[in-house]
């Protein structure tokens, strides 16, 4: 569940008349499911979209939201901490519950949204006060002001087009990421059939180049190597967290030696997963997306994943 879909869900239960909350997970360590800035929507009536806890305290707000507790931003505790309500995995997480009002300025995250940006929202608890930024951390709380980026915060930025870039580019929000496709080729161009993901017309290693920073994983996808190779060398020399090619491993082999031949130092060729993905036996472009998505999540969790490239 996006961002965009909690908050616009939200937004529309609060427009017709229904007592509405948010709640956003600012600590805790209940589970590996949810992570700190999670959300979790929910109205009186009982419904409710998003999770913080994976379903253990959800139930819990909706009813204390029905009986009229949530009128102002609280935090509030579950755990098996003395004073905490119990969860049943034994572990305790803390959320900030906000109930929906004017002034809130989520509709105009939703906005801002909608244009394809990723705002920052500063709620001051002490001030009582809202304000949106175009950058900033992704999440940050300090007990009096909670801090948080919506929308993807990651860029994935594909190489070419084909079956293998359209199941990426349509898995890869679910994961948190923005998706680019650079594609030169006109009539590749034309194909190109997720609308979701931005068509970027450039030259691959000056997309790359332009885009490719600490929040970007790269994946050469066109198996041209006049096209992947500039666009690969300008990847493993940016601060791009991730660099993965497709081919068979003798492809791959190849493809080092010819980046090997440019110039790119030993280290930065470490960098290179090439053939990329986590070799799960992939066959059909689905499965392909999948093993790299996958490896993806691998390197960003610092997973250590057996014969993994």
């Amino acid at each position: 569940m996006t961002d965009a879909e909690i908050l616009g869900h939200a937004l529309e239960w609060h427009a017709r008349g229904l007592i509405t909350a948010l709640a956003t997970l600012v600590a805790g360590s209940a589970n590996k499911e949810n992570i700190l800035g999670s959300l979790f929507a929910f109205a009186a009536d009982g419904r409710g979209l998003g999770s913080i806890t994976s379903g253990c305290a959800e139930e819990a707000l909706t009813q204390r939201l029905a009986a009229g507790d949530f009128r102002h931003p609280v935090r509030l505790c579950f755990g098996a901490r003395r004073g905490r309500l119990a969860l049943p995995c034994g572990g305790f997480v803390e959320v900030l519950i906000e109930p929906l009002r004017a002034g809130d300025g989520l509709r105009a995250v939703v906005a801002a949204l909608a244009r394809g940006e990723s705002p920052v929202r500063r709620l001051d608890l002490t001030a009582a006060t809202v304000t949106l930024h175009d950058d900033g951390p992704a999440f940050h709380f300090d007990g009096r002001v909670l801090v948080r980026r919506f929308g993807p915060s990651l860029r994935l930025l594909l190489l070419g087009t084909g079956d293998v870039a359209v199941h990426l580019a349509r898995f890869a929000p679910a994961l948190g990421y923005r998706v680019w496709v650079c594609e030169p080729r006109a009539a590749r161009r034309t194909a190109w059939s997720v609308p979701e993901a931005r068509l970027d017309r450039r030259m691959p290693d000056e997309a790359v180049e332009a885009l490719a920073d600490a929040r970007t994983a790269v994946l050469a996808l066109s198996h041209d190597p006049r096209l992947d190779d500039l666009a690969v060398e300008a990847a493993l020399a940016s601060p791009a967290f991730y660099v993965g090619a497709m081919g068979s491993h003798k492809a791959s082999a190849l493809r080092r030696e010819r980046l090997h031949m440019l110039g790119v130092p030993e280290a930065a060729l470490a960098r290179l997963h090439a053939p990329v993905g986590l070799p799960i036996g992939s066959h059909s472009a689905a499965e392909i997306a999948v093993s790299i998505l996958a490896h993806l999540v691998a390197v960003r969790r610092g997973a250590a994943i057996a014969g993994a490239p």
